[in-house]
Parts: structure tokens; C-alpha cells; sequence
């Protein structure tokens, strides 16, 4: 038996992508949600992720790109981030400033620490911005550290090379620096993909499942149907959906013998 972390990606960045998300972890079909927490929907009512914490890993999606009403810093384009860390310019003071109010605001609802940490467009394994990430968990949570995701993709499809290129360019080193400073990260990661409609996703899946190790993060980005014209990949989403709650998607686990594991089952 494999077993291996199925994550969705930005539940509470609306309420379309939270409630298909929700699906999902009702089903089984996830072990892992990754929460925007600078939106109204976090601390709503309407916010009933708690409900499963006994099932699934609850993790932060650090965001830095993302625009929500109420932020510490504003958002910021993933190119103007990536030239000013490149360029060595990154203001890690302002990163410090929107991850610890992050952090407040998650911990606010969930009474607790995150399980894992992330990064909304990955900018967490970014060089500057994973040190301050480092240093602001190693700080916060001395006694029980929430682990990392590594983004070392492999496999990706329909127009993911370029995007694969560069996130192991970025991420180079990632891994063995946060096991320097005591915490763990997944093995292998999977799901880059142009994540346009029209890409086929089922295809795409088949393949990163039937070539996943116990101990790889799959990362997905499902949600309900929605017109948001802030969300870039709206149109996607309910793609990834439909099949992540189809019978077929049951059968592929079968199949290749893989089961959704949180990360302390592993």
C-alpha cells in the first residue's frame, strides 16, 4: 500500500472554492486542505473545515500574491516577488509582518497551530522568503513544529515544463534546509499543470498516481462552480472536481493501491 498526501489548495479564498473542497473531505477524497486566512471566509460560520480535523491535515497557505480587503502587506504579483528576491531586495520584515498575521488569524479560528505550511504560487521555498518562514516557525511553535511543503515536482503535463523548470530551480535546497532547523517536509510532489480547462486532468492524474512513492504530496485545486473574476483558474476548478469526486478517481486509487494518508500516517 502506498500511501500518499492528496492537498487541495485556497479553500477560503471564496466560498464556491471552499464548499467544493468541502465535498471532497466528506467523501474521503482528500487528506489534506491548505487554508487562505486573510478572507472573510475564514473566520465566517459558514467555515466548517473543523468539523473533519480529526481526518485531515489543516494547513496555512501562506499568500503574498493574492489580494484579500483587510491584508498586513499588500499583495503583490508573483514577478514583482520573484524579481525582488532574485535581485536581493526582498523585504523580509514585510514577509515576517504577513506571515505572523497569518498565523494569528488561523490560529484565531483553529484554536491551534497549522499541521503543515505552504505557499499560495509557492513563494514559501522562494531563497529569502524560506528563511523568515523558518525562522518565524522556529520561533512560534518551539515544541511542535508544523511541517513543510517541498516542491521538488516531477511528471508534470500540458504545459507544465517551463513552470516545473522553475520551481526546481527555486526550490533547490529546500528539503535539507528546513531538516537543518528540525522540521520534515514530504517526499515527492506532484501537480504541476497549466491548470487550464481544457487540460485533461483525468489523464494528468492517472499519471501522477500510478507513479507515486508512500510519502509524496499531490497538490489539486478544486472548487464549485463560480464567476470570481479574481480567481485565474475559476474555469478549472470545477474540472478538477468532478473527477476527484467520481467513481473513477476511486477506481485509479484502487487500482495502483494508494491510499490518502495524512502526514503523520505516513
Amino acid at each position: 500500500m502506498k500511501k500518499i498526501i492528496l492537498c487541495a489548495d485556497d479553500y477560503g479564498q471564496s466560498a464556491a472554492i471552499s464548499a467544493g473542497i468541502m465535498k471532497l473531505v466528506a467523501q474521503g477524497r482528500l487528506s489534506a486542505v491548505s487554508c487562505l486566512s486573510e478572507g472573510d471566509f475564514w473566520l465566517s460560520a459558514d467555515n466548517t473545515l473543523l468539523t473533519y480535523r480529526d481526518r485531515i491535515d489543516i494547513g496555512l497557505h501562506f499568500n503574498l500574491t493574492h489580494a484579500f480587503p483587510a491584508q498586513a502587506i499588500l499583495a503583490r504579483p508573483l514577478a514583482a516577488i520573484l524579481r525582488a528576491v532574485l535581485s536581493g531586495r526582498c523585504d523580509r520584515n514585510a514577509i515576517a509582518t504577513a506571515l505572523h498575521a497569518q498565523l494569528d488569524r488561523f490560529e484565531t479560528f483553529a484554536g491551534q497551530a497549522p499541521d503543515f505550511i505552504d505557499g499560495h504560487q509557492h513563494v514559501h521555498v522562494l531563497p529569502a522568503i524560506r528563511s523568515v518562514v523558518i525562522m518565524e516557525l522556529a520561533q512560534r511553535y518551539s515544541d511542535r513544529k508544523p511541517y513543510l511543503r517541498a516542491v521538488n515536482p516531477h511528471l508534470p503535463g500540458h504545459g507544465g515544463f517551463i513552470k516545473l523548470a522553475i520551481l526546481k530551480l527555486l526550490g533547490l535546497g529546500f528539503s535539507e534546509f528546513t531538516q537543518r532547523h528540525g522540521m520534515q517536509t514530504n517526499r515527492g510532489f506532484a501537480g504541476i499543470y497549466s491548470l487550464q480547462p481544457q487540460a485533461n486532468f483525468s489523464a494528468l492524474m492517472q499519471n501522477w498516481i500510478a507513479a507515486a512513492r508512500t510519502g509524496d504530496l499531490l497538490m489539486c485545486h478544486p472548487g464549485c462552480a463560480d464567476n470570481d473574476i479574481s480567481d485565474p483558474i475559476a474555469a478549472t476548478r470545477p474540472h478538477e472536481l468532478a473527477l476527484l469526486q467520481s467513481a473513477e478517481f476511486g477506481a485509479l486509487l484502487d487500482r495502483n493501491n494508494v491510499r490518502l494518508s495524512r502526514f503523520r500516517d505516513l
